[in-house]
């Protein structure tokens, strides 16, 4: 069987989706040896990411996304005989007389009040999900919480076509604390409260400043923040400044992947109250680091996190900062949890995820030769 895969999305800066894309693609030409694997990029950049014998690295350079999806990706993959097609990113081309597979990330483009997303990117998708779902031969989504909106949002979806895979979490090789990383990062020897991720509203940051600002006085953590500029984050500064946080608030920007688990280890918790996620990977980092995790009881969350973790009512300042005073008092619970988070870690990792996502695509592929 000839699979291919769309890996355009390798392309952004960093995020979730970026992590699942590489971490399947290297675990599926990992376990399956007889598949014929053609990966499709849009740069050279990511070439040295994957190696194997039975995989074709195939590069379509065109600046327009939309073309590059739905016309030029479709004929090459046409031209290289493909079976089954893969696409881990929402959407499918109409293109292309082969099997299609589309992973459906998550629905955020359907929940205005979440302000998730730039309006040409919601507009792109809210026209062209609803299309990818009926066309498409199998639909994957990465929580049952995922496939839970999509029937809330795509009326006349049908169960059978809708296979849940979760994903896994990163940087679990890399989760011993290192106390290097405050000198790399000018972090400084103070006890801190860690959360990473973009700053746009659905990470939920200015309650969570918030939270913080009311505590301050009660705790004598810093706040170390990762991600570069975000979506709707240019008034975060100000609010900072407002809350009288400067001088306890850290913004490390970009961080490089190899450092992320040691900058988990190193912090007391991991607040993550977040409003929306399609899975919740950051989480599964914080467990595989040791690291107590204080996040939201909404979407996904629940689903990924389990009991390892103190689950707030993300909307509630009032929640989030108890939440974090109860973990900073109380050492049993600090440590109680982080058991629990190693335990939950077990039933999540990227060759399960690589295994079951197979499954659909063989399932897809013999569907065809009836």
């Amino acid at each position: 069987m000839r699979i291919g895969i769309s890996a355009r999305g390798l392309s952004v800066v960093s995020g979730g989706a970026k992590e699942y894309i590489k971490q399947l693609i290297s675990h599926l030409i990992k376990i399956d040896s007889s598949g014929e694997y053609f990966v499709y990029f849009d740069s050279k950049s990511y070439l040295e990411t994957f190696s194997a014998k039975n995989l074709t690295k195939v590069v379509i350079k065109f600046p327009s996304r939309i073309i590059w999806d739905h016309v030029l990706l479709p004929i090459r993959m046409q031209r290289d005989k493909i079976d089954v097609g893969f696409f881990p990113k929402n959407v499918i081309p109409y293109l292309g007389g082969f099997k299609k597979v589309v992973g459906i990330l998550d629905l955020a483009y359907y929940m205005p009040e979440l302000n998730a997303y730039r309006a040409l990117d919601t507009l792109y998708m809210k026209t062209l999900i609803p299309g990818t779902i009926r066309r498409a031969d199998k639909v994957i989504t990465i929580s049952a919480n995922t496939k839970k909106d999509i029937f809330r949002f795509i009326k006349g979806t049908r169960e059978e076509k809708i296979e849940v895979v979760h994903l896994a979490g990163s940087y679990t090789k890399n989760y011993g604390s290192n106390r290097k990383v405050r000198r790399i990062y000018s972090i400084g020897n103070s006890p801190y409260i860690f959360f990473a991720g973009s700053l746009s509203p659905r990470k939920n940051i200015q309650r969570t400043l918030r939270a913080l600002a009311r505590i301050k006085e009660q705790v004598p953590h810093n706040f170390v923040v990762t991600g570069g500029k975000s979506w709707k984050d240019s008034d975060i500064p100000g609010l900072v400044s407002k809350l009288g946080l400067k001088d306890r608030m850290i913004k490390l920007g970009f961080v490089e992947d190899r450092d992320m688990g040691n900058l988990f280890a190193e912090a007391d918790m991991y607040l993550h109250p977040t409003l929306y996620e399609g899975f919740g990977m950051t989480i599964l980092e914080a467990f595989a680091a040791r690291c107590p995790v204080i996040s939201s009881n909404v979407s996904s969350i629940p689903e990924v996190a389990g009991d390892a973790a103190i689950l707030v009512d993300p909307y509630s300042v009032d929640e989030i900062a108890a939440a974090i005073i109860k973990l900073h008092e109380n050492k049993k619970l600090r440590t109680d949890l982080v058991k629990k988070g190693l335990r939950r870690l077990k039933k999540f990792s990227w060759e399960k995820t690589a295994k079951e996502t197979l499954n659909v695509i063989n399932e897809v592929y013999d569907s065809s030769k009836k």
